[in-house]
């Protein structure tokens, strides 16, 4: 079984003139024993939401009015994470700007975080930060503290064995599941919360308009690194036309594409790239591998499509390593493609 939570009372604090924002938890817990209340500007507020990675707050269209809202909860720290930090997300409309205070036990744990970005070509404007672990609890917080001196105490064959013993009791690491194409669709249409708390995203196999939004939102809101990399498309036909339009939007907010002519292998690897040493990396992620594209027809009834998806540490190394060979064989995107580019007026 899984490490149980550190869990900590927080307060979030969120002033907007912004038409609408989004306040995110995008790595190192989730919050449980939500409750947010209005404090200002209530009338303005269209639709509120708190749930257990994001609060939202909408208005009507180019309204401006101030909009105040404390939000309570239990934030559920994971334990991988209590040496790093807890990274967050303010997006918000074009117009005026967002704020947010942190507070635990009745203290602010960090100055006010503010977002007034309005980025040309990214309509979410995104802002992340990160909040050291430790100052959710200001070391206050014994549960966090002795679990930090538990770990800096134990002796180096302690943490060995008990990393054993970790990956013996977690059998979910091991379990395979079998997807056929009803359960690839489903999980390539919420491919952002199926990869979200992994920060590197490896893919092979066609992209089609299908994915594409799915995908952007994990480059520019969740600042992934997405790498991917394609078979040779026949630019004369008007299906891969479309492919290669698709895969130039996404290098344009930030994914790396590479094109090579052998390719066949399918599959998607996405992985927690701060577990990885060299001495003993521990490889946490999901593997997606089959026979699927993330195209219309893969997403789509058009055919028959059956993979199997697994989060074993062994095979999610053999995929990431095999991705490495075929990418360090493959062509960038706009230099494989730059005449046909231009020819087209892609």
């Amino acid at each position: 079984m899984s490490e149980k939570p550190i869990e900590v009372p927080v307060e979030y604090h969120i002033s907007t003139t912004s038409d609408w924002t989004n306040f995110e938890i995008i790595e190192g817990g989730w919050w449980t024993k939500r409750d947010a209340v209005c404090l200002k500007g209530c009338d303005r507020v269209k639709h509120m939401e708190f749930n257990d990675r994001i609060i939202k707050i909408n208005k009507a269209p180019n309204d401006e009015t101030l909009v105040e809202v404390k939000a309570k909860c239990t934030l559920n720290i994971d334990k991988r994470y209590l040496h790093s930090d807890i990274k967050y997300s303010i997006t918000k409309g074009d117009l005026k700007s967002t704020t947010v205070k942190i507070i635990t036990q009745g203290k602010r744990i960090i100055p006010e975080k503010t977002n007034r970005s309005n980025i040309e070509g990214n309509p979410y404007n995104p802002m992340t930060f990160k909040v050291l672990t430790s100052r959710h609890g200001e070391l206050e917080n014994r549960a966090i503290a002795m679990a930090i001196q538990r770990r800096r105490t134990k002796t180096e064959w302690e943490e060995k064995r008990q990393k054993i013993v970790n990956l013996q009791s977690d059998f979910a690491l091991f379990k395979a599941e079998f997807f056929d194409r009803d359960k690839f669709k489903r999980f390539a249409n919420d491919l952002v919360n199926k990869v979200e708390s992994n920060d590197k995203i490896c893919i092979t196999g066609y992209f089609s308009e299908a994915i594409r939004e799915e995908l952007e939102r994990i480059v520019k809101v969740h600042s992934r690194n997405v790498r991917l990399i394609c078979p040779a498309l026949d630019v004369k036909s008007s299906r891969d036309r479309k492919s290669l339009q698709v895969l130039k939007k996404l290098n344009k907010v930030g994914a790396e594409i590479r094109v090579n002519d052998r390719l066949h292998a399918r599959f998607l690897a996405s992985y927690i790239s701060g577990l990885l040493k060299e001495d003993e990396p521990m490889w946490r992620g999901t593997l997606l591998i089959g026979s699927f594209d993330f195209n219309k027809e893969g997403m789509t009834k058009e055919r028959y499509d059956a993979g199997i998806k697994t989060s074993h540490p062994d095979l999610i190394e053999s995929a990431v390593k095999l991705f490495e060979e075929i990418w360090n064989e493959s062509s960038p995107l706009l230099e494989k493609y730059e005449d046909e580019i231009k020819k087209f007026k892609l």
